[in-house]
């Protein structure tokens, strides 16, 4: 599905930080645990282990709290 008007997309978003020339992360809340997983004993003696990240998006994508770069770099949100 396309964003519901042109321009509305991770890659213009104040939130959206370019980590790579087609995705990057969302800075709009707080960085989240990804799911647990099963690290094998060779590794770490057969812990589970959590990683915490930023949201991983597309500059392409979209969400309902799009928030304008350029507005927010001019002082309005």
């Amino acid at each position: 599905m396309s964003a519901p008007v042109s321009g509305i997309c991770c890659g213009s978003c104040a939130y959206y930080e370019q980590k790579e020339d087609t995705h990057g992360e969302c800075r709009r809340y707080a960085p989240h645990p990804n799911s647990a997983a099963f690290v094998p004993k060779v590794d770490s003696v057969g812990q589970i282990k959590f990683d915490i990240h930023w949201p991983k998006v597309f500059s392409t994508g979209w969400c309902g709290q799009f928030a304008s770069r350029q507005k927010a770099q001019q002082g309005g949100q």
